[in-house]
């Protein structure tokens, strides 16, 4: 990941928030997965399921010709009882059946290797997908958080640049109010002083012109 920063010192903060996404960004780590060992994964178990069932349909298969063979063998015996003809003769079949079984789910097992495990395939490329989609939607979100932060730590940078704003000029406010008090006690003590020599102006002139007017009469 690459950020841009600027050197100046009026981009301080700036920088110190970009820096702080950058590192978030780059500590969120994907762990990636192997799309070939899943599929491989899944035609290997079955495989495996393919040979075991043949092994099984050949021991049972095995197991049923012993137990033909020595129920021939043993047809001409009078001690053979006949309860026990009937109860062999039911596992006999009870054993083919299995066979059947085995011999129609083997065949289904084949069927799907000879298509190449097509529908494993599908069913495990589905989930990757849904994985990976998963994957990019945790990824979005993590983005989302770390942007939402940035902004906010921009909000709250910005709402603490006003409130410095605002407290210097109050302060400044504050120090004209202060002058401007002080001027216009100034401008009251200056009225003052002009009304009191303004009187003392009219009452000398007033002596002045009393005086002239005594002089006058006795001249």
């Amino acid at each position: 990941m690459i950020a841009n920063i600027g050197p100046a010192s009026m981009n301080y903060e700036e920088t110190i928030v970009t820096l702080r996404y950058a590192y978030r960004a780059k500590s969120i780590k994907n762990t990636p997965v192997k799309n070939e060992d899943v599929k491989e994964g899944k035609l290997l178990a079955l495989q495996q399921e393919i040979e075991r069932l043949k092994q099984m349909i050949m021991e049972k298969s095995n197991g049923q010709f012993d137990s033909t063979v020595s129920d021939g063998e043993t047809e001409g015996s009078e001690m053979e009882d006949e309860s026990d003809k009937e109860e062999k003769e039911k596992k006999l079949e009870l054993g083919k059946m299995e066979v059947d079984e085995l011999a129609k789910k083997l065949k289904t097992l084949e069927k799907q290797m000879v298509h190449g495990g097509k529908n494993i395939v599908d069913s495990v490329n589905e989930n990757e997908m849904k994985l990976e989609q998963q994957r990019a939607e945790i990824a979005a979100r993590k983005k989302r958080e770390v942007e939402m932060q940035q902004k906010l730590e921009l909000e709250e940078e910005t709402c603490s640049e006003l409130k410095q704003v605002f407290a210097s000029l109050q302060q400044q406010v504050d120090f004209k109010r202060e002058k401007l008090k002080r001027l216009n006690s100034k401008l009251q003590s200056i009225r003052q002083e002009i009304k009191d020599n303004h009187e003392v102006y009219v009452k000398d002139r007033q002596e002045i012109e009393e005086a002239n007017d005594e002089a006058a009469l006795k001249i």
